[in-house]
């Protein structure tokens, strides 16, 4: 098992907290109490970046992963030690997302019981679960300036619209007057129901479920 004490301390409170040097620190404590096959530099085999979306970090798909983390990885404290040294309280692992309409992510949840999160950015709270719903670090710039546009008063239809990645910024700091999502898959259709909630915009967007090329027509002319 996996013990907590002697741990080196890991907590956001340090003077010069650096995520990467915790978690090193608290995984070369680990593989010290372990039999593992240290003749395997695993520290050289630790992830360099994460997602995190609210109090969950996302790893890598690579991170832990393979015959040499086993072992090491099948006790649950494993988990424990890794979200306390980044200061989450769960801990999920990215996969392969579907390559289908749907796009549904398959993430894994490894310390947690959901991956419901509420992801704060730009003044937008967006809120999924990430072993179901994809969610792009990479498009924080373009989230942000679609709140920039000067589009206060408009009608915005947004098609694929998923989680609301688009519609939320332009209905909570562009100020559009009311904007129409539409969206087929039901995971993104409830979290985007959440987000539009959770901001306080849910008065100012319809939601048209289906797929675009059905629902899409109907709303010629209405933008």
């Amino acid at each position: 098992m996996v013990s907590m004490q002697n741990l080196p301390d890991t907590g956001p409170h340090e003077r010069t907290y650096n995520p990467h040097h915790c978690l090193a620190n608290a995984v070369a404590a680990v593989l010290s109490e372990t039999d593992a096959d240290l003749s395997i530099n695993l520290l050289d085999d630790l992830p360099k970046k994460w997602q995190r979306l609210g109090n969950l970090v996302l790893l890598p798909m690579t991170a832990f992963s393979g015959e040499k983390w086993r072992k090491i990885t099948l006790d649950e404290g494993f988990w424990l030690v890794v979200a306390t040294a980044l200061n989450a309280m769960r801990l999920g692992r990215q996969a392969e997302v579907d390559a289908g309409a749907m796009r549904h992510s398959h993430a894994e949840l490894l310390l947690g019981d959901d991956g419901w999160v509420e992801h704060r950015e730009h003044g937008v709270t967006y809120c999924f679960d990430a072993t179901k719903v994809m969610f792009s670090a990479g498009n924080i710039s373009e989230r942000g300036w679609t709140g920039t546009i000067a589009a206060q008063g408009e009608v915005v239809v947004d098609l694929y619209c998923g989680i609301g990645y688009y519609s939320l910024p332009l209905l909570v700091n562009a100020g559009v007057a009311h904007v129409h999502a539409c969206e087929m898959n039901p995971d993104s259709i409830t979290a985007l129901r959440a987000g539009l909630e959770i901001n306080g915009v849910d008065k100012r967007c319809t939601i048209h479920v289906g797929d675009n090329q059905e629902t899409a027509p109907a709303l010629a002319g209405i933008a």
